[in-house]
């Protein structure tokens, strides 16, 4: 383990049942940074993270944690916080009575016990609540004193497990923006797990995206939406998610190009040495632009749905021959588009992604 490395976890299996959830997960959180494990239901991020705090025990593989090995240590040994999708408060104690709590058991001082409580519920807003019961507090001021507790604990690291679920929309939105201003704040290292893409995206520093209990991808959240390893990530992350068209590798003497059914796409200059074979387009919608000079037509989409969002719009429709393939395309919401109206679209050259159709790889790394 590195001087800077907070945790770490090596070669990490763990199995119910004979079956694995995890296999052979390795992953290291720096000191200091803010790491999501993000994924479909299923995939193992919770596990992950449970097996991180000590709730759960692995199969095989170790947990270190500044600089030890912690995995048969229980979880009041190991220095860490968690935060969890129920807020787990106690009904009948009040705020300041559920802020100290943990740090009785602790037998700390009562002195010391003000002086935290002071200190957290000045950061997270609670000052005026303290003295009210769980009951007569909304949501997200539940969440906070969750989180509150967690803080008062002064620890080496934070967990939390899909904290915001239980949320309406914009009190995740609220909340979420308080977790990473909490985490940059106190400089702590941070271990959160979510199944939302847009708090894995504005959260993290180091995102990692689980896919049956295998890393499927790992590093800064931009990395993984811009340069994705996979169809599979690509597809995760995005919303509307990335197009995924069926092309061809096709040289001829007047150049090279990919044809997507009837339609034509210029081969981008890292792909200039593939030779023909099939091949996964991917397009971000807004990738997909109105024909212009600087975006020559493509193809000609024919909507079948506008989708108007205030400070953008999306139109879906059917790719002319390429088998109606569907297609999302992001446009000005100045525009007004019409059902069944036939739309002429380019493409930005530089950004088409494409991906082995047979294994979902990303050929970038070819040569």
């Amino acid at each position: 383990m590195t001087a800077s490395s907070c945790c770490e976890v090596r070669n990490l299996v763990k199995a119910f049942d004979r079956t694995n959830v995890l296999s052979n997960v390795n992953l290291t959180m720096l000191s200091g940074t803010f790491t999501v494990l993000v994924g479909a239901s299923g995939c193992g991020k919770s596990t992950l993270l449970r097996t991180v705090s000590g709730l759960e025990s692995p199969t095989s593989g170790s947990i270190w944690m500044g600089g030890r090995d912690v995995t048969a240590l229980p979880p009041k040994d190991r220095d860490i916080a968690m935060v969890f999708q129920s807020y787990a408060l106690y009904p009948h104690l009040s705020v300041r009575e559920n802020l100290a709590f943990g740090l009785r058991l602790r037998r700390t001082m009562d002195a010391e016990i003000n002086i935290r409580i002071a200190e957290a519920s000045a950061m997270l807003g609670l000052a005026e609540l303290l003295d009210r019961l769980p009951r007569q507090l909304s949501g997200g001021q539940r969440q906070r004193v969750a989180m509150g507790r967690a803080i008062v604990r002064r620890p080496h690291m934070f967990l939390f497990d899909e904290p915001l679920s239980n949320l309406d929309a914009a009190l995740r939105a609220e909340v979420r923006v308080d977790i990473r201003k909490l985490h940059d704040r106190m400089g702590g290292t941070t271990l959160y797990v979510t199944h939302d893409q847009v708090e894995a995206m504005t959260l993290a520093d180091t995102l990692c995206l689980l896919r049956g209990g295998t890393i499927e991808q790992i590093g800064p959240p931009l990395a993984l939406f811009d340069q994705p390893v996979s169809r599979y990530v690509a597809e995760f992350l995005g919303s509307p998610k990335i197009n995924c068209l069926d092309g061809l590798v096709v040289h001829s003497p007047s150049g090279s190009h990919i044809a997507i059914g009837k339609n034509t796409l210029a081969i981008p200059n890292r792909y200039g040495q593939l030779v023909e074979q099939a091949v996964t387009v991917g397009l971000r919608p807004h990738h997909l632009v109105p024909a212009s000079f600087d975006a020559p037509q493509f193809g000609t989409i024919l909507v079948t749905f506008y989708e108007a969002l205030g400070f953008e719009s999306y139109v879906h429709g059917t790719l002319e021959g390429a088998d109606d393939t569907t297609v999302v395309m992001r446009i000005d919401p100045g525009h007004r588009i019409a059902r069944g109206e036939s739309l002429a679209v380019g493409i930005r050259a530089e950004h088409p992604l494409l991906f082995d159709p047979k294994t979902g790889r990303s050929l970038d790394a070819r040569p």
